[in-house]
Order: C-alpha cells, then structure tokens, then sequence
C-alpha cells in the first residue's frame, strides 16, 4: 500500500463517520499557511516524515506560527514504525503506511473528533 492509499482510507473513514456531523474541507499541505485554528473545531494533518521532519516546510511553518492549539492533531507516516515526532506541544499519531495501522489510527482520531465536534 501506497502512503496516499494508506491516507486516502484514513480520509475515507473520517468522512463516513462524521460527514454528517460536520462540514470537511480536504486541503493540499501548501494551504497550511492560510488556516487560521481559531476558525475550526478540529483540524488534522497529514504529512510523511522526510529527513526528521526536517524537509516538511509547510507544516513547520504551521506549528512555527501556531505554537500551541489543542483542535490539531497530526498523522504522520514514517518508513520507521517507532519513530516518534518529538514536538510536543501537539498530539500525533505517528505510523509507517500499513493497512493493519489503519484501524487504531481512525479509533484514536474517532475519540479526538468526538470531543471537539458535537
């Protein structure tokens, strides 16, 4: 499984479990700089580790000019299945693109969604 297969089931999920619920925007990661946290009950991004986190420009500009927000949460693949992103002033789930991740990843964000969207 591809990492946008494995993210494309994530959305998948997400979308047939609170679509109803909720109003879902799907943005590129080049749109991070204009989302402002303070307009949303709950935002999550996807991104792959490259080089440490080093190379993912759009999202450390995020976390950059929003130091702290509690309505964001990260999924992050890495080739490494215990890698861990070290930022702590965010929640992560972090997991290498395989389809036996899938499950835990949408009960976890499940839960996150739940208390932020009634």
């Amino acid at each position: 499984m591809t990492t946008t297969e494995f993210k494309e089931q994530i959305v998948s999920r997400i979308i047939n479990d609170f679509g109803e619920r909720a109003t879902i925007e799907i943005n590129g990661l080049s749109s991070l700089k204009k989302v402002n946290p303070a307009e949303y009950d709950a935002i999550i991004i996807m991104d792959a580790c490259e080089a440490g986190m080093k190379f993912n420009a759009s999202l450390n500009n995020f976390t950059s000019k929003h130091t702290e927000t509690d309505n964001a949460i990260f999924i992050i693949t890495a080739g490494d299945p215990d890698w861990e992103w070290d930022n702590k002033n965010y929640r992560a789930i972090t997991s290498a693109s395989e389809t036996s991740h899938i499950s835990d990843i949408v009960s976890e964000l499940e839960i996150w969604l739940a208390e932020r969207i009634k």
